[in-house]
């Protein structure tokens, strides 16, 4: 079981959401920020014990955008931590809160505006053909049943 620090959780975390919410893939931000092409994945690997750098965070937030700050945990997080290590907990598409968490992410950002189908959506998570299309299926439908997204003709859009 590998333990980091909460700020690197966060950094990861962080830049895994911002990414899919986005549509980049894990080869493409690494190849982005002059990396090999697994850079990125290593980092999210729930097995590996890397954190991203500061520089590397500064090439990345200008990528996905938004300041480098937002990559960190705020101060009162920070404040209320006692600097111990945490179990590495990287956010999952296979994981039903967590899919939902990046779903929420991209209506805020109007990616359903024009509509999605469930298929498009898992394409556009880089996740179509895998277990996890699934899983993305089922957050599309608890986010229509909380009537954050509405089912036309086979295709998602936002309210």
């Amino acid at each position: 079981m590998k333990r980091i620090l909460l700020s690197a959780i966060y950094s990861i975390n962080q830049v895994k959401i911002r990414r899919l919410i986005k549509s980049i893939s894990a080869e493409d931000l690494s190849l982005a920020i002059g990396k090999s092409t697994e850079y990125v994945s290593n980092v999210e690997t729930i097995t590996n014990k890397n954190q991203y750098p500061h520089d590397v965070l500064v090439a990345i937030a200008e990528i996905l955008g938004g300041p480098v700050r937002d990559y960190y945990p705020p101060d009162e997080e920070l404040l209320e931590n006692d600097g111990s290590r945490f179990v590495k907990e990287i956010i999952s598409l296979s994981n039903i809160h967590d899919c939902a968490l990046i779903i929420n992410g991209m209506i805020d950002e109007g990616c359903f505006v024009d509509g999605k189908s469930a298929t498009d959506t898992s394409i556009y998570l880089h996740e179509y053909g895998k277990p996890n299309a699934s899983v993305i299926d089922q957050a599309l439908r608890s986010a229509q049943k909380s009537n954050k997204l509405i089912l036309r003709e086979g295709k998602y859009f936002s309210k």
